[in-house]
């Protein structure tokens, strides 16, 4: 399989295997991108929570990074899930298993450059296992175990040593 890094955008193939279409219906691009990052920007200041998915106000609920891309997503119109599977704390450290790459690759198609509203997947630990929305590359809104939902710039430690790929909901 060719690394994503040199798949140019127009070259990245359909998902699961049904010709050109993608799997989710593409929401009008021109909008569902600033909403998707406009729902995680909601998020900024509430605490990370392993399989958490509430919002009680800023500062309040919890969150995990997959989820605070399932919520931008369906914020933008793309019909996902409720709920992604739930993850153990460490599963990417001990795991060689692509576990969160392999139900974003349902969703979602790899691209080569990110525009704002794309995912940045990120390699902790053994596997792909921690993803953040990009704002502008290299600006991204995250959350990582024991911190709150925040900005980041992803060309600076701790997001700047791990290996990434990009992803994207939108047709391009």
């Amino acid at each position: 399989m060719t690394s994503p890094e040199v798949i140019a955008a127009t070259q990245v193939p359909a998902l699961g295997g049904c010709g050109t279409e993608p799997l989710l219906s593409t929401p009008d691009e021109t909008g569902s991108r600033f909403r998707a990052v406009e729902e995680a920007r909601r998020w900024v200041g509430v605490p990370f929570v392993m399989n958490g998915m509430t919002w009680d106000g800023p500062g309040r609920g919890g969150i995990d990074c997959s989820r605070l891309a399932l919520a931008a997503y369906r914020a933008a119109g793309f019909d996902l899930p409720t709920n992604f599977p739930h993850f153990r704390a460490d599963w990417g450290l001990h795991a060689n298993e692509e576990r969160l790459l392999a139900i974003l690759e349902r969703y979602l198609r790899y691209v080569a450059a990110p525009a704002m509203g794309d995912l940045a997947v990120f390699r902790l630990g053994r596997a792909f296992s921690h993803c953040a929305l990009v704002v502008r590359w290299p600006q991204v809104i995250h959350v990582l175990s024991g911190k709150t939902c925040e900005y980041a710039d992803a060309s600076k430690t701790p997001l700047a040593r791990l290996e990434t790929r990009f992803m994207s909901p939108w047709r391009r």
